[in-house]
């Protein structure tokens, strides 16, 4: 009795026990059913993800690796300490470059500030000039300076006579310069002028008379150019009644000649000739 009691319990227990683990046998064999909607698990390593935020590169996908946003934060936070570009890092490096700045200055210089000439290249341009202007003078200048130790004294004593000097050799170079004006406006002229300013001592008084000569000349030019366009004007009005082409290139010239003087005699040439041919077309006599 005590026996089959026993039995009885055993039996009770395993089938409360295969009841209990009936499901996951079956789960495993794919006999169970799958609920389609049923949440996904919860994975309890995976970091929780916080939404929002003000930094997005902080921000790391709940499947993505740890290392990937360790690296990221590296990154920015390497961007972020590099220095500006062009910048100067340390003390050192800003130094070196205000000195290079300062050199870069330096060479930059203008051509003007060179070192003060000495008194032996000064005595060179002094002697030179005077012995243009004042011969005299010029071999007085070489002389005391030779025999004088102190030579800047001596440059000094001759100052006022260089500074002479120079004015008249610059009076020279302008005067040169109207002659070649008016070399090419007028030759008979130009002789004229040379010979005065040859004829004259001190050529800074023929400034002014250069001047105005000059002024004259170029009105005289700018009139002479004025009646030569004149004329070329009257000669293609005559040839109009005669023969338009004729008188339309004479027109051209008196339009577009620089210098329309050098065309006038051209022009009284075709002029005699288209009249003459005129003359003898209609039976008149031929021009006297």
């Amino acid at each position: 009795m005590i026996t089959y009691r026993n039995l009885n319990l055993a039996a009770l227990l395993l089938t409360v026990a295969y009841d209990s683990i009936s499901p996951v046998v079956a789960a495993e064999d794919g006999a169970a059913p799958v609920e389609l909607d049923a949440p996904a698990p919860i994975d309890a390593d995976a970091p929780k993800t916080t939404p929002g935020g003000d930094d997005i590169s902080t921000v790391v996908d709940a499947n993505s690796d740890s290392g990937t946003a360790e690296t990221t934060t590296e990154a920015t936070a390497s961007e972020t300490n590099q220095p500006e570009a062009g910048a100067p890092e340390t003390a050192d490096d800003a130094a070196a470059a205000t000195t290079a700045n300062d050199d870069k200055a330096i060479d930059n210089k203008p051509a003007d500030d060179k070192a003060p000439a000495t008194p032996s290249e000064r005595f060179d341009k002094m002697y030179n000039n005077m012995a243009a202007t004042h011969p005299q003078e010029a071999k007085k200048l070489k002389k005391e300076y030779h025999a004088n130790q102190d030579k800047s004294a001596v440059l000094a004593k001759w100052s006022k006579t260089a500074i002479e000097s120079q004015d008249m050799l610059d009076a020279v170079e302008e005067l040169f310069a109207i002659y070649q004006v008016i070399k090419n406006i007028d030759g008979e002229v130009a002789a004229d002028f040379e010979k005065k300013v040859e004829d004259e001592k001190d050529p800074r008084t023929m400034l002014e008379y250069a001047h105005q000569l000059l002024l004259k000349t170029l009105k005289d030019r700018k009139s002479q150019i004025e009646m030569a366009k004149a004329e070329l004007e009257s000669v293609s009005v005559i040839l109009q009644y005669v023969d338009g082409e004729k008188a339309q290139q004479i027109a051209d010239i008196e339009r577009t000649a620089e210098d329309p003087r050098a065309q006038i005699s051209e022009a009284y040439d075709l002029l005699e000739k288209t009249l003459e041919e005129a003359h003898k077309d209609v039976g008149l006599k031929p021009l006297q």
